[in-house]
């Protein structure tokens, strides 16, 4: 074995951090590394967007090629630079640790606008040369104007405090690492449902030649199977796609329990697409994806509230789809004073909060004190989760099994640790007979009716004549199973949970789909027939 391990690097503040720290852990290892600074493509040319530079790797060819010679051992990178086909006799032997995968804006203090999305004025100069992130801002904000910027971290803070721009975007990975003095400027960090990062943002990754099971053999100890599970399935989202590192497509793999979903942001459309086989899911996003692309004159009736379905619909119909948002139920919330301020004392004695709907959510930001925001929460469904975000609940913990039933068989995989009491408001329809199962016992369930579903009586005849019919609630089917069994054209019906299927089975009606999760993703299949 060498002496001395040979790191290259590119020679920003930033790169050069990264490469410090790969020599730290391997310093804790025992084996000595001195870093070999390389200039790129990236480096060299400063006066144009990176859109503008022909090719891939723009700023980890020469390392590659250094590699390739042998005038370094290993090549240490920000993996989001790295493009998804690594040239013959390379390999992405270790992804070590990831920063915060966030993007962020810092905004000068003369254009902030709390009362506008990301909290910047209306016009602001906004400098960024990611075509991901010019795409979001235009989705976003189509007042603000994307300004061209290059240049390493700290330049491109220091021509914000000169005035270049207004705003600027950045990754949250090397502002933490480079641990800059911001306090002069605003800093805010969108959601990551809201905007996207690039696949593998804030991930380190390190390459060396292959075959060479010397040095393999030392870096393999530094991979993080976890991170590397997930920039892999990010990476092969944006490999699908045909993009490079600089495409403007947004990757964000998350783990659920038992299932991962997948953010993305492509062609326009953001969409969130999840599956207990991380290796199937970037496939089963570019599909639907594509399948979105395609033109149809169906009308669909989704039998919820236009403020529950708005994400479905904004999704569905740019295709040319026609929409009609009909429920079948109303929600009754209980206001009885005795039983809120049991709820209150249960919520503020319970360890974790479980919410398996947003009329949950609801009644339980409506009714009960404030502090009870700040109890950690377990939210079924990405739609709850971000209902419980959007009414100030504090830590929401995500689970996408989609049911209760479902929970029982991912309870002891989420991250729950010390739970003996949890408070859980219901609907009146509800089943609760899961909190019997094995993996709950010893835990106190302190359930509240707090909603109740009421009877809605539907336009007859219906203003439409749907092709597809989305029904979400078993509590529903009463009221339509005689409007379906009227129905004289064929139509595609897909049913929202096991619960749900069983009830229209009961009415002798034929479900062409059951979505398994409450998720846009898993409706979109049965809508699409995909």
């Amino acid at each position: 074995m060498p002496e001395s391990l040979i790191i290259g690097t590119r020679g920003s503040e930033l790169a050069l951090w990264q490469a410090r720290r790969i020599q730290s852990l391997l310093s804790e290892k025992g084996i000595s590394a001195r870093l070999e600074i390389i200039k790129t493509q990236g480096d060299q040319i400063q006066n144009l967007p990176l859109s503008k530079l022909e090719g891939k790797g723009f700023f980890t060819r020469e390392l590659e090629e250094a590699l390739l010679d042998g005038r370094i051992d290993l090549a240490v990178h920000s993996m989001k630079d790295l493009p998804t086909d690594l040239p013959a006799g390379l390999k992405l032997v270790a992804v070590p640790e990831r920063e915060s995968p966030a993007d962020r804006f810092l905004i000068h203090r003369d254009a902030a606008d709390p009362s506008q999305p990301f909290g910047f004025r209306t016009g602001a100069r906004v400098g960024t040369s990611s075509n991901r992130r010019i795409d979001q801002l235009r989705y976003h904000r189509p007042d603000a104007q994307a300004v061209p910027i290059r240049g390493n971290v700290p330049t491109r803070v220091q021509k914000l405090r000169d005035g270049v721009v207004d705003v600027l975007i950045m990754a949250a990975a090397g502002l933490n690492r480079l641990d800059l003095d911001l306090n002069d400027l605003i800093v805010v960090e969108p959601d990551l449902t809201v905007w996207v990062p690039a696949p593998a943002q804030g991930a380190l990754a390190i390459e060396c030649r292959d075959p060479d099971d010397r040095i393999q053999g030392i870096l393999a100890d530094l991979n993080s199977a976890a991170i590397s599970t997930l920039v892999s399935v990010e990476r092969e989202f944006l490999k699908l796609t045909g993009g490079g590192c600089h495409a403007a497509v947004g990757a964000l793999a998350m783990p659920t329990g038992r299932r991962m979903v997948l953010q993305t942001f492509f062609e326009n459309r953001y969409l969130a697409v999840g599956g207990e086989d991380p290796g199937q899911v970037p496939a089963r996003a570019l599909a639907l994806h594509q399948k979105l692309n395609e033109p149809s004159a169906e009308t669909v009736w989704l039998v919820r509230n236009h403020e529950d379905v708005a994400d479905l619909t904004r999704l569905l119909e740019p295709s040319g789809r026609v929409i009609w948002q009909q429920p079948a139920i109303r929600i009754r919330y209980e206001d009885r004073k005795n039983l809120i301020m049991r709820a209150t004392r249960d919520a503020d004695e319970s360890d974790l909060i479980l919410f398996t709907s947003h009329n949950a959510v609801f009644w339980t930001a409506t009714r009960l004190p404030v502090f009870i925001r700040e109890r950690q929460v377990l939210a079924i469904g990405p739609a709850t989760a971000r209902a419980a975000r959007d009414a100030g609940f504090e830590n929401v913990l995500l689970s996408s099994v989609g049911n209760t039933r479902g929970l029982v068989t991912e309870w002891e995989l989420l991250p729950l640790k010390d739970v003996k009491k949890v408070f859980y408001p219901v609907s009146a329809m509800g089943d609760t007979d899961w909190i019997q199962a094995e993996p709950m016992k010893g835990i106190e369930f302190r359930k509240s009716v707090v909603y109740w579903p009421e009877a809605l009586e539907l336009p007859d005849p219906l203003p439409v004549t749907p092709d597809v019919m989305v029904v979400y609630s078993a509590s529903a089917v009463p009221v339509l199973s005689p409007v379906i069994k009227a129905m004289t054209h064929p139509i595609r019906l897909v049913s929202i949970g096991p619960k749900t299927t069983a009830a229209l089975r009961e009415q002798e009606i034929r479900v062409d789909y059951e979505a398994l999760y409450p998720s846009v993703d898993e409706i979109l299949t049965g809508i699409l027939g995909s």
